[in-house]
């Protein structure tokens, strides 16, 4: 069923968008709003709380990190009690590293966490 013509495309769906807060996942998130949804915007980066404030009520930011199978858990559940259920997930969170040889296990673990959970 599609909407009226003049009735947002997206009215009353709720978008979770990890990494939303700078970059890519920031566009995905402000599109997202200007076509009427509801949109959680989870990054550890500050910037998620600024978009957030410039989104208004449709938004909320959430600072979880979502490198594990909990924080995923918690940021479904923060979108669920905000706005009372979840439509679309997108993933835009992760890291930008260039990877040495020298690079420490545990920097390889957090860079494979971030991409497979």
């Amino acid at each position: 069923m599609s909407a009226p013509a003049d009735e947002p495309q997206l009215a009353g769906q709720v978008a979770v968008v990890t990494g939303g807060g700078r970059g890519l996942g920031a566009a995905v998130v402000r599109s997202l709003a200007a076509h009427g949804a509801q949109v959680l915007i989870n990054d550890l980066h500050p910037d998620a709380e600024q978009l957030a404030g410039e989104l208004g009520a449709s938004a909320l930011a959430d600072r979880t990190d979502v490198a594990t199978f909990a924080g995923g858990r918690r940021i479904v559940e923060a979108a669920v009690r905000a706005f009372g259920r979840v439509d679309i997930a997108v993933l835009c969170a992760g890291l930008c590293v260039i990877v040495r040889r020298r690079t420490a296990q545990s920097g390889i673990r957090t860079i494979v966490a971030m991409r497979t959970r």
